[in-house]
């Protein structure tokens, strides 16, 4: 009897073998997912190129920072922001237009009125003898000591300032407007990092992914500089800096080795920074 049960659930458990092995899985179910677009750095920088309208004004558009926006124009965004009464930095509206270059100051007028003839004293000159029905200011006589200087109609960006090098170690990386928009110097972890001439400080710190810690500095002529990768930072937003000030130290937060991402820009333009800087 007890042989005859041995044999019923050997059967059993064989039928039951058998069975399992004949059922087939079905396939996990395959999801189409959209890839996302992985931006570049310099695109997560300073955005696509943006242009402001004659008057100044910058509409803004899908996915735009302001401080996207500032950086862009070569702005510091606390300004924008003053310049364009925005009480919540972090709430712009597509569609809105902001103010994107300083307001010119407006001087106002006043008239200042002619003095009459018998205002004038019998023998005292008061400057250029003009006719009263000319309606024209009397202009004092210029000193001797006086000089006139011609101004510069248009500011050559070559011509700004000399430069010096942002770091000591070699060009690894060139500048390529399709793909790196600045140069990539190689050194170690700690070297000095300069900046390249004097200016003012509009962004210090490790918030754009992809430039690890970030000094941003702001120079006459709408040019601006970047510094990326750093290890450490020894400059805050809004303190002026000097040509050749150490401003950071060499790191590799957010790079794969010790190195200096250096970008150069003008009114939102990258440009290769070799052209700025001195040969070596």
């Amino acid at each position: 009897m007890k042989i005859n049960l041995l044999l019923f659930s050997l059967f059993c458990f064989s039928i039951s073998l058998f069975l399992t092995g004949c059922t087939v899985p079905k396939p996990a179910p395959v999801e189409s997912r959209p890839v996302s677009k992985v931006k570049k750095p310099s695109e997560a920088l300073y955005g696509k190129k943006k242009n402001a309208s004659a008057d100044g004004f910058y509409t803004v558009e899908s996915g735009d920072t302001l401080f996207g926006i500032a950086l862009a124009f070569g702005q510091n965004w606390r300004d924008i922001a003053a310049w364009n009464g925005l009480s919540n930095p972090n709430k712009i509206l597509k569609g809105q237009r902001l103010k994107v270059v300083p307001p010119k100051k407006v001087s106002e007028a006043i008239a200042i009125p002619l003095e009459s003839q018998s205002s004038v004293r019998e023998g005292e000159q008061q400057g250029m003898e003009v006719d009263n029905d000319d309606k024209v200011v009397k202009v004092d006589k210029l000193d001797d000591e006086d000089t006139l200087v011609d101004m510069p109609t248009e500011v050559n960006p070559n011509n700004l300032l000399s430069w010096v090098w942002p770091a000591n170690g070699q060009v690894i990386e060139q500048f390529s407007e399709s793909n790196s928009k600045g140069i990539s110097i190689a050194g170690l972890s700690g070297e000095s990092i300069f900046a390249v001439s004097d200016g003012k400080v509009v962004y210090s710190g490790n918030g754009l992914r992809g430039y690890g810690n970030l000094v941003i500095l702001k120079h006459s002529g709408d040019m601006i500089t970047a510094y990326a990768h750093n290890q450490i930072i020894f400059v805050k937003e809004g303190e002026q800096v000097s040509k050749g000030q150490k401003i950071a130290e060499m790191g590799m937060t957010e790079a794969e080795r010790p190195k200096l991402l250096f970008e150069v820009r003008k009114s939102g333009k990258p440009l290769d920074p070799l052209q700025f800087l001195p040969p070596r």
